[in-house]
Order: C-alpha cells, then sequence, then structure tokens
C-alpha cells in the first residue's frame, strides 16, 4: 500500500467516525446531508463498493456467503 493513501485513510478516520455519530443520533440527516457530509459519504461508498479493492470477483459473487 502507498504510504500517502494510508495517511490519507487514517486522516479520514476522526470525519468518518463523527459521520457515523451525528447519523446514528439523527438517521433523518442522511437523507439531506450538509455538503460536507455528502462527499464524506461518496467516500464511503467508493471505499465500500465490492470492487473497491481491485478485486476481479464479480460482485454478486463477492456477496455470497
Amino acid at each position: 500500500m502507498n504510504f500517502q493513501f494510508a495517511a490519507n485513510m487514517i486522516a479520514l478516520r476522526a470525519a468518518i467516525s463523527q459521520l457515523i455519530v451525528r447519523s446514528t443520533s439523527d438517521p433523518e440527516s442522511v437523507m439531506d446531508p450538509p455538503e460536507d457530509d455528502k462527499e464524506l459519504l461518496e467516500v464511503v461508498r467508493a471505499f465500500s463498493h465490492v470492487s473497491a479493492a481491485g478485486s476481479d470477483i464479480p460482485p454478486q459473487r463477492a456477496l455470497q456467503k
């Protein structure tokens, strides 16, 4: 893993943690989040995508138990 990428991931940790707290205390806020939260939610969605790690496993297979 690239060191700069790893440092960027660690830097996002506090922001993601705060987003989780805000979202769980007021779940409806996710429906119309402020601009900063929208950007962070997009980052979380991208990291959560089944192919985010560069895997060539089809999404249906990756989600099977």
